[in-house]
Order: structure tokens, then C-alpha cells, then sequence
């Protein structure tokens, strides 16, 4: 194996007549230049290029899963608000109930004293519990309207259709073919990110 001497020195590098770089080197090093700062900016605009690809890809997939997420919280919203119709109609008897006392305490008072054995005790009409159910029936009929209006923005055409289908005044009316049609529709509709 050889070893070079320490003495040794390296071959001078090649030059032209009169010691100058010839044209011949000088084209080769601008060439070598030329591809090497031609390399760095293709390279620089491919890396650019595919960053904003993994951006507009990362950013698709953020909304498609932030409007899965959504999708699911609403269907599981609206299937919990459309199972507290029992509760409200039961609200609704209760209402009925005092409302009914309360017109016949009011009745009594104009009756003759001989009437007024068939009457109910002025007291026993009970004005807060009344009340409390009217404003738990004003409260889930409120979210109710949320959730519908949520649903709308958040669903697609077919679930759309059969929320207009819906009684506002009372959406615990409708039959459980109605609400079974729309929660199929959503859970149609439940696809990852499709609008």
C-alpha cells in the first residue's frame, strides 16, 4: 500500500498558457455552479410545494373530523331531546291539572255557600308547580328548537326535508315513524365529512 511523504505535495491544479484557468475549466466550474444553484432552488420550490400539500391535507382532514365530531354530538342531542317528549306531556298533564284547580277555586268564589260543597279548598290549586312546569316545557321546547336549527346546518338535504316535516308549535307530536325516518337519515348523513 502506498503512503504519501509528507514532503509530497499534491499535483498543481491545471492552467492555462500563461498560468491563467482555461475556458474550458473556467465553463465547467460556472456549469457546476449553475447546476448546483439550480438544484437548490428546484429542490427548495418541491419542498415548498409539498409542504403546502401536507397543509391543505392536514387542513381537509381537521374539518372533515371537526364536522364528524359535530354530526355525532348533534345526532346523540337530538335523539336525547326527542325522548323527553314522555317527560313533556307529562309536564303538559300537570299544567292541565293545576290550571283546572286554579278555574274551579275561581268558579267557587262566585257560587252560593249551598254550591260550594262540590268545590275544591281555594288552596289546593298549587301555582309554582304549574309554573315549574311550564318553564321546564318552555326550556326543552327551547333546546329543542337549538338542536332542530343545529341539525339543519349541520345535515344535509335529505335530513333537511324531514325536519320541515316537523310540527314547531309541538315537536313532540310527531309519530315515531317521523323521528325514525330522520334519525336513519342522519345517521346516513353521519359520513365522515360529507356535507
Amino acid at each position: 500500500m502506498y503512503k504519501a511523504n509528507k514532503s509530497e505535495k499534491s499535483p498543481p491544479a491545471p492552467q492555462g498558457k500563461n498560468g491563467n484557468i482555461s475556458k474550458q475549466q473556467l465553463f465547467v466550474i460556472f456549469l457546476t455552479a449553475a447546476v448546483s444553484c439550480f438544484g437548490a432552488i428546484l429542490g427548495s420550490y418541491y419542498s415548498s410545494k409539498r409542504e403546502q400539500v401536507n397543509w391543505n391535507e392536514r387542513s381537509e382532514y381537521d374539518r372533515k373530523r371537526l364536522l364528524y365530531e359535530k354530526r355525532i354530538s348533534l345526532f346523540e342531542r337530538t335523539v336525547a331531546i326527542v325522548n323527553k317528549g314522555g317527560l313533556v306531556r307529562n309536564f303538559g298533564s300537570a299544567v292541565a291539572i293545576e290550571q283546572f284547580k286554579a278555574q274551579n277555586v275561581l268558579r267557587c268564589r262566585f257560587v252560593s255557600r249551598e254550591k260550594q260543597e262540590h268545590c275544591i279548598e281555594k288552596n289546593s290549586a298549587n301555582i309554582d308547580k304549574a309554573l315549574g312546569a311550564g318553564n321546564e316545557i318552555q326550556a326543552l321546547a327551547s333546546e329543542f328548537a337549538v338542536v332542530l336549527a343545529l341539525d339543519k346546518a349541520f345535515f344535509g338535504k335529505k335530513t333537511n326535508q324531514l325536519l320541515d316535516k316537523l310540527n314547531m308549535n309541538n315537536p313532540w307530536d310527531g309519530d315515531y315513524a317521523t323521528y325514525e325516518a330522520i334519525f336513519v337519515a342522519m345517521y346516513e348523513e353521519l359520513q365522515f365529512g360529507e356535507i
